[in-house]
């Protein structure tokens, strides 16, 4: 297999990024999950994401494979959580928009790039913080692999319907080991 790695969006990575974006929109549909059934994400909120140098990508070997946003600052509907609680109330790092490529699908490529953006999450805080639409098993799946512990329940009502999600936390204390 190609070398893979996760490296910072760049405005030349937008055209295939909106690719990888529709692609997962039109799974989702397919899968009856109605997250991103509206216009977001739409390029507008892509561009913020490099704009503000947020956006990542999953590299393998030239080509890009996966998108999503990794942020520094505190996610406003995470202070509306229902149904449980943060494990740490402490700064944390946030994990959206995460999305695989048509072609790289079934090919494993999802824990390795999100422990790329772990591992970089973790340079600045010791918490991750990821949220993902109440059906959406695969995704949830793969946070459980990771370590992650489900919190409770947010509510995205920008989006048409409003959307559910499971808010997922992950906590690295100093030795860099997750702890649920």
């Amino acid at each position: 297999m190609a070398k893979i790695r996760v490296r910072p969006a760049t405005a030349t990575d937008l055209a295939k990024i909106m690719g990888i974006i529709g692609a997962a929109k039109a799974r989702l549909k397919r899968q009856g999950i109605p997250q991103w059934q509206a216009a977001y994400p739409a390029r507008g909120d892509i561009s913020a994401d490099l704009a503000a140098g947020t956006g990542r990508v999953l590299l393998v070997g030239d080509q890009v494979a996966a998108y999503a946003s990794l942020e520094d600052a505190p996610e406003p509907v995470y202070d509306q959580l229902s149904g449980g609680h943060w494990q740490d109330s402490g700064p944390y790092s946030t994990i959206h928009r995460v999305a695989m490529g048509a072609t790289f699908q079934g090919q494993h490529l999802s824990l390795p790039f999100m422990r790329g953006l772990i591992a970089e999450a973790a340079r600045a805080h010791p918490a991750v913080r990821v949220d993902t639409q109440t059906e959406n098993l695969v995704m949830q799946h793969i946070l459980t692999q990771l370590g992650f512990g489900r919190r409770g329940l947010v509510r995205w009502t920008f989006e048409v319907p409003v959307v559910e999600c499971w808010a997922y936390e992950l906590n690295l204390p100093a030795g860099g080991e997750a702890r649920q």
